[in-house]
């Protein structure tokens, strides 16, 4: 790193410890030179204002966010619904600990607002080839991406304001996605079900389709198309046959041995 740019970086970051401890308001441009160890002039050398200052770390931080958005679309060798989630899921902490930083930092509602605007315009040029991919794939049945996006991207962002702050970043993901279901066209339950299944997969555990405390078996196919169709033909069977399964501790990884395990079960009786 160049001596300028190493001058720079090490402005934001004091700028950045101060904003954070103290509130952008209570923070002066003397105070910000004194952290970087540097003098007043040289912070106007690399800025014209602590507003401009701002802007740069606003800027610096979006960026930041949008390569990782960028990433999780790409990332290599993962289904696209579990990409999808992925970024319904980093979105959802992203609004929650940007909303608690502008509290701390005391940034102006009205400026923080417009820093979101132009971060969800940004972030449409990731999002529309990501949701055309996932047009291409079947998983989405819409015709327009870039414009449902970003209704459902500031329809977001507008609601975030009316969860309580009790509410953990997992709750409002899980509230999200039957919304998220019917504004992308997703087969209803998709969703849901591909969150069981990965949540299932991080903890170690075989993919399961339902609970069993609910009477239901253990699905352990990898292929959320396949998962869906079990859990719809398992809903179908009838109370007893149900219980049965559940009690037989059965695990199936295709809607067709499934359907063997009822015939053999059924044939018994």
């Amino acid at each position: 790193m160049k001596k300028g740019e190493e001058s720079r970086a090490n402005i934001m970051a004091a700028a950045q410890e101060l904003f954070f401890q103290n509130g952008i308001p209570q923070t002066s441009v003397a105070q910000i030179a004194q952290r970087a160890g540097i003098a007043k002039g040289t912070f106007y050398h690399h800025f014209k204002s602590k507003e401009e200052l701002v802007s740069g770390f606003v800027e610096q931080r979006i960026g930041e966010h949008l390569r990782a958005l960028e990433a999780l679309c790409g990332k290599a060798g993962a289904p696209y619904e579990q990409r999808f989630l992925d970024c319904l899921t980093y979105a959802a902490g992203f609004a929650r600990y940007y909303d608690g930083l502008q509290r701390r930092a005391g940034v102006d509602d009205a400026e923080y607002e417009r820093y979101l605007d132009r971060f969800v315009l940004r972030s449409a040029e990731i999002f529309e080839p990501f949701l055309k991919e996932g047009i291409e794939r079947g998983f989405l049945h819409i015709t327009h991406p870039r414009e449902i996006y970003l209704i459902f991207a500031f329809g977001v962002r507008t609601l975030r304001r009316f969860f309580p702050e009790s509410k953990t970043e997992q709750e409002i993901v899980e509230s999200l996605l039957g919304a998220a279901e019917e504004m992308f066209h997703i087969d209803t339950g998709k969703l849901t079900l591909s969150a069981l299944m990965y949540k299932g997969q991080e903890a170690g555990h075989a993919v399961s389709g339902g609970d069993r405390s609910m009477g239901k078996p253990l699905f352990c196919s990898a292929d959320t198309e396949e998962t869906l169709k079990m859990q719809q033909y398992f809903d179908t069977l009838p109370a007893y046959v149900q219980e049965t399964l559940h009690q037989s501790g059965v695990s199936v990884s295709s809607k067709e041995e499934l359907e063997r395990c009822v015939e053999n079960m059924t044939a018994r009786r």
